[in-house]
């Protein structure tokens, strides 16, 4: 029996946490992510966005009547949903899922596939995210933090290829999935 599947996402972060900085695939992540992340226009915020090197979701072909979520989840390798943990300690929620499992907890009553894509951009920005390999699989695992009350908004563990795969996904529009 492999020792990795007993250990809990906190144990692998303690014992198991590495970047590999030479990482074509890591860097993509970070780019796209981080430097890129795409927003939702309002018409409040019209010109809002998370970087000046990124586009809106509208910009990509996605609105409000386009899916986003749904196609996110459908291209991840065993993410079903996004989870809302209301009110209960997001690592109390989260202490049932073990490796290698994929998830996206948050606070928000219904998280939306641009809320999940900020709390991405906010925890690289502020380098509160982890590296593990389980099984041969890199897992990224991000924690977004309210830096004013200190509590956590959100724990969203996928792996690299998902993280990839939503690149391509975002990129791509909804036109691609109708072909």
């Amino acid at each position: 029996m492999n020792t990795q599947e007993t250990k809990t996402y906190q144990e692998l972060i303690e014992t198991e946490s590495e970047i590999d900085w030479d990482s074509k695939e890591f860097w993509n992540i970070v780019r796209f992510y981080l430097l890129e992340c795409p927003t939702v226009k309002t018409v409040k915020k019209e010109k809002r966005r998370r970087s000046c090197r990124g586009q809106t979701l509208e910009e990509y072909g996605w609105g409000q009547t386009t899916p986003l979520k749904n196609s996110m989840t459908n291209s991840s390798l065993n993410l079903t949903d996004f989870t809302s943990c209301g009110d209960v300690d997001i690592k109390e929620f989260t202490k049932e899922f073990t490796p290698p499992t994929e998830y996206c907890v948050v606070k928000k009553k219904d998280p939306t596939s641009a809320n999940i894509l900020t709390y991405i951009r906010d925890s690289l920005a502020h380098g509160n995210f982890y590296i593990v390999t389980c099984e041969e699989t890199k897992i990224y695992i991000f924690k977004n933090v309210n830096t004013n009350t200190k509590e956590q908004n959100a724990e969203i563990v996928l792996y690299e290829e998902t993280l990839l795969n939503w690149i391509q996904v975002i990129k791509a529009g909804p036109a691609a999935k109708k072909k």
